[in-house]
């Protein structure tokens, strides 16, 4: 059961409603719904990322040390890393982490993986034999 009363109020209401929305838009202030909006600002974002990252220099291409060794860990010494480790490389952990054995050992994550473990182990016992050799 409709109240006949309350028709005309709502049909005044809307046409309120629209007078509103009408007034608004002529000035020219437009409401967005939300997730339009959230939609735009993140297109906009991801476009000043990607011109952000086309104005960006290429980074640097690291500085590899060679050698004549074919031995991964040559040049391995208690202060210094091996010939083939760099900044963005290291031949113990085959990523960008250090695994040296004096400068911080390897993350736990690391010595789950067996050929960085037999890497490390490696490098431990190279590090053991030139105490040695160097003592006598």
């Amino acid at each position: 059961m409709t109240d006949v009363a309350a028709e005309p109020k709502k049909e005044h209401h809307f046409a309120r409603l629209a007078r509103l929305r009408r007034e608004r838009k002529a000035a020219g202030i437009v409401e967005e719904h939300p997730a339009t909006k959230a939609a735009r600002l993140r297109r906009e974002a991801q476009a000043i990322r990607a011109a952000h990252r086309a104005t960006e220099p290429a980074p640097a291409p690291p500085v590899v040390r060679h050698s004549g060794s074919t031995d991964p860990l040559a040049g391995l010494s208690r202060t210094e890393c091996c010939i083939g480790c760099h900044d963005g490389h290291c031949v113990i952990t085959g990523i960008n982490v250090c695994g040296h054995p004096q400068k911080g050992g390897l993350q736990p994550t690391l010595m789950m993986q067996p050929d960085v473990l037999s890497r490390y182990t490696a490098a431990k016992k190279r590090l053991a034999i030139d105490d040695i050799q160097n003592r006598t």
